[in-house]
């Protein structure tokens, strides 16, 4: 109990939830678990569709997740903080002077945060409006990536992962198309049979 209230009230529990990629990061995982665990459940549809609906959602959602983590960590955190000291309110801010890069900033609010460094009241107040302009800049990429980016891209990678893994899913529709296929092949050799039958 003590541990588990520890890890709650820590500084870095706090700053992990109050950073939109990471609520982003959450609620996509649950996603990835919970919506094909809720399919699987539904008695509505039969086994084959819930399995399959239920593996077509996790590949989309941790896909999904995968790309936003990617591009929301390089372009929108790496350049979001270059473009956010170029911008006229920040680019005299004392307090990033000598942060050139996200990484540097991330280690001197931490610091800061925990009040490691010292800082003037005016150096406090830019360092709390940088992180702010940051998680605008996140919020505004995450919006991007979710709403337009992962529907486009992901939406075509996942049909052919499905069709590649569906005779693993579905391994009896895979032998009632090869029989169907024997069957037609059959009929096929009938005709012929006939028609030089016919002929002769």
């Amino acid at each position: 109990m003590g541990i588990g209230l520890n890890l709650i009230t820590s500084n870095t529990t706090s700053k992990l939830v109050q950073d939109s990629a990471f609520q982003v990061l959450s609620e996509g995982s649950l996603k990835a678990v919970a919506r094909p665990v809720f399919t699987l459940m539904d008695d509505s549809a039969s086994p084959e569709a819930r399995k399959y609906s239920a593996t077509k959602e996790f590949i989309f959602q941790s896909v999904s997740m995968a790309m936003y983590f990617a591009i929301i960590t390089t372009v929108f955190q790496r350049g979001g903080y270059k473009l956010l000291k170029n911008l006229p309110k920040f680019k005299n801010y004392e307090a990033l002077k000598g942060i050139d890069n996200i990484k540097d900033f991330t280690k001197v609010y931490d610091k800061f945060s925990k009040g490691l460094i010292s800082t003037t009241s005016e150096q406090a107040t830019q360092l709390q409006h940088a992180k702010g302009g940051m998680e605008i800049i996140k919020m505004i990429g995450s919006g991007l990536i979710l709403t337009i980016l992962c529907p486009l891209v992901v939406a075509k990678m996942v049909s052919p992962v499905m069709k590649a893994i569906q005779p693993i899913l579905n391994p009896e529709a895979k032998e009632v198309e090869k029989d169907d296929d024997d069957l037609d092949d059959d009929h096929d050799d009938d005709d012929d049979d006939k028609n030089k039958e016919f002929i002769a």
